[in-house]
């Protein structure tokens, strides 16, 4: 059972950007049973349970046996809540916490992980597995109480059991693996059933995916923010990739803590709002062609090599609106729920920026309609370029 290893160069370029996901419910939640439910996660996946150690100038992560992380909480609004655990985020400590908010006849729950431990898919699969056992104790079923095995495999041991990555590669020392962290500001763009409805309508007229009909509509609406008339301006948008199910063989969600990629698209982009459905194309012709051609995990393999992840990211002080990146979470699933219980809506909470000049895209649905999440820093961005950007996006989507 391994309960101490040393974090790779690519855990350590995650660390110390805590991200909830958080859901809203309404009925009567058993608090007492979701903190059993939480423990019991904690014993199958003892990284949850686990913090952050230094030792000869490289950092490990290392499970503490029975330590169950904090669980907050609140009465009333979560969102205060959710940023004071952000700023006092200390991965000494712990990382992975659980918030509990309740009000009239309903409330919130967040699942707090550091990045570092859990990328977008473990995250998912942690929360999944949650309601999964909250709902099996509510029924008095019979669930399985074993401690998990060890902790998850990193990024580069998996790359060189898969033979994606030669083995003499060795783990970069972790020096710099505490970022200077900057408070992420946030703005949410949510559609209707009907109008997700109509967004993939036309995503299907036009032979392409919702995530690339949204790129061709970022990229538009930053483009707009542009000078230079309507002449072309070669813009980056980036879409991180999960490599898990691109392994032979796949490698399950809890199994290891990142494993998500981006690869970068470069087209040449003008004002024409009609030319959305051909950069979606475009993008999503580029982003299949990696994915296939298996470029997108050499990248992967190969930025162990050339890259040292855990130096400081750049404190950039400008905007660049030609980069961008929008992330694809794809279709969140119902979460498995008590009969007195009804999970209402979901979103995701990054509270720190992660140093890139543009802005970060989360784009996902549920409940049948559609979120998308803008991640930015402030001093970058001003809010009323973000509402513009917003109301762009907004009307490119749902235009006929």
């Amino acid at each position: 059972m391994t309960t101490k290893r040393q974090i790779d160069q690519f855990e350590s370029g995650m660390l110390n950007f805590p991200t909830a996901l958080i859901v809203e419910y309404q009925g009567r939640l058993n608090k007492d049973i979701l903190v059993r439910a939480f423990e019991l996660l904690c014993f199958r996946y003892p990284v949850l349970g686990s913090r952050v150690e230094r030792a000869s100038g490289n950092i490990f992560i290392a499970a503490v046996p029975d330590l169950i992380p904090d669980v907050v909480y609140v009465s009333g609004d979560i969102w205060d809540c959710v940023r004071e655990i952000g700023e006092r985020w200390r991965v000494a400590d712990s990382l992975a916490k659980l918030v509990i908010a309740e009000k009239q006849d309903g409330g919130h729950v967040a699942l707090y992980t550091d990045h570092a431990i859990a990328d977008g898919t473990a995250k998912q699969a942690f929360l999944d597995e949650l309601w999964e056992i909250y709902a099996a104790l509510v029924c008095d079923l019979d669930i399985d109480t074993d401690s998990g095995p060890s902790l998850p495999e990193s990024p580069i041991d998996v790359l060189k059991a898969h033979g994606v990555l030669d083995g003499s590669v060795a783990i970069s020392s972790n020096t710099h693996a505490e970022h200077s962290r900057f408070p992420a500001a946030h703005h949410y763009l949510r559609f209707t059933i009907d109008e997700t409805s109509r967004i993939r309508e036309r995503a299907r007229s036009a032979g392409t995916s919702v995530h690339a009909l949204v790129c061709g509509a970022v990229l538009l609406a930053q483009r707009n923010q542009l000078d230079g008339g309507n002449e072309p301006i070669v813009m980056e948008c980036a879409s991180p990739v999960d490599l898990r199910a691109r392994l032979d063989p796949p490698v399950p969600a809890a199994a290891t803590t990142n494993m998500a990629y981006p690869h970068a698209c470069l087209l040449p982009v003008t004002g024409d709002a009609g030319s959305v459905a051909s950069l979606a194309t475009s993008v999503k012709s580029d982003l299949e062609r990696s994915i296939e051609q298996g470029s997108i995990l050499s990248s992967f393999a190969e930025s162990f090599t050339v890259n040292n992840f855990s130096e400081p990211p750049d404190v950039c002080e400008k905007q660049d609106l030609t980069k961008l990146i929008v992330s694809n979470l794809g279709l969140v699933k119902d979460f498995t729920a008590a009969s007195d219980l009804k999970i209402v809506d979901f979103q995701m909470w990054t509270h720190n920026w992660h140093g890139t000049p543009g802005v970060v895209y989360v784009v996902y649905t549920y409940r049948e309609a559609c979120r998308i999440q803008f991640v930015y820093k402030d001093d970058l961005f001003q809010v009323g370029q973000i509402d513009a950007i917003a109301e762009f996006v907004r009307g490119i989507l749902l235009s006929s």
